[in-house]
Order: structure tokens, then C-alpha cells, then sequence
């Protein structure tokens, strides 16, 4: 966990840097991270740009409650699930989407986009497409300014995941 923690703050560090922080030797950090690619948990490296700079200047949580009657029916289609992923992958803004329940809810998406009305587009085309859409809310941030107190970043919880030792 100690190595997944270092790799979470910083994955470009070479093991030997990491092992000089973690005071381990290089070639324990090495395996250590070895084992944990080869048991999957560690899924892929990746860079987090900031945002603002590279243009996108809102950020959306969007929970929404699917009409069930709807989906029964649509979801009987065949290639229905595929069409759903389709749009998903279509849609590069959109960086999460999971179903889940809360505040009478079932699905949730994060996106994030150059200004709001390209959201608003990206909303329209969500309750339009299949008309299974029975209630849509957001939450809607400005990436803009300093109002962000901690901002999204595995960097985050890295320290958390090293403190309480989630999986022995």
C-alpha cells in the first residue's frame, strides 16, 4: 500500500526514486510494484492536466432517475447496451458514468466541459436519446476562480489509502 500511495501522488517517479522516499531498497519497491500491476491494482498510469489550462471551465455531477418502464422496454432491443457505451465513448466530456442509487436516483455521470452550454447539449442529448430519462439534476462547478478546496486528484486520497490500510 505504501508503494501505491507514493505511485498515486507521483506515477513517474522511478522506483528508485520511490524507494528513497519510502527508505526501502529499489528492488523491494520494484516487486512490490510488479505485484501489483500483475494483481490488478493498479489499472494504468495516467496524467491529470489542469483543467483550466487546457480549456474546460465546467466541471458536472449529473444524478438521474430512468423511467423503468422505458428501460424494460429498451433494454429488450437488441444492442441497446452497446448503443448506451457508444454514446458514452462518443461523448469525450463525459470522464465517469456508473449506476448507483441516492436522492432517488440510479445513474451518475462527470463531465467535464469547455463552458456551460456545451453541457447544456450534452443534457439534451441525454434526455432525448432514448427517452428513458425520467428526472435529471446537476451539480455544476466552475473550474474557474479559487473556489476549489481540494481538488480532484487520486493525490488526494493516496495519504488516506496508506493511513487506514484498506485492504491487509
Amino acid at each position: 500500500m505504501k508503494v501505491l500511495s507514493e505511485l498515486m501522488k507521483n506515477s513517474r517517479r522511478s522506483d528508485r526514486e520511490l524507494a528513497r522516499a519510502m527508505k526501502s531498497s529499489q528492488p523491494t519497491v520494484t516487486r512490490a510494484r510488479n505485484k501489483l500491476e500483475r494483481e490488478g491494482y493498479i489499472k494504468e498510469y495516467t496524467t491529470i492536466p489542469d483543467w483550466k489550462k487546457i480549456g474546460c471551465d465546467v466541471l458536472v455531477v449529473t444524478f438521474a432517475r430512468i423511467d423503468a418502464l422505458v428501460y424494460q422496454k429498451m433494454s429488450q432491443k437488441e444492442g441497446f447496451r452497446d448503443e448506451i457505451r457508444a454514446f458514452l465513448h462518443r461523448n469525450p466530456s463525459i470522464i465517469f458514468a456508473t449506476s448507483g442509487s441516492g436522492f432517488g436516483m440510479e445513474r451518475m455521470i462527470i463531465s467535464i466541459h469547455k463552458n456551460y452550454s456545451e453541457y447544456v447539449k450534452l443534457k439534451s442529448e441525454m434526455t432525448g436519446k432514448w427517452g428513458m430519462v425520467a428526472k435529471i439534476e446537476s451539480f455544476v462547478v466552475s473550474l474557474e476562480g479559487d473556489d476549489m478546496i481540494l481538488p480532484l486528484s487520486p493525490r488526494n486520497f493516496a495519504d488516506r489509502l496508506k493511513k487506514q490500510n484498506f485492504k491487509q
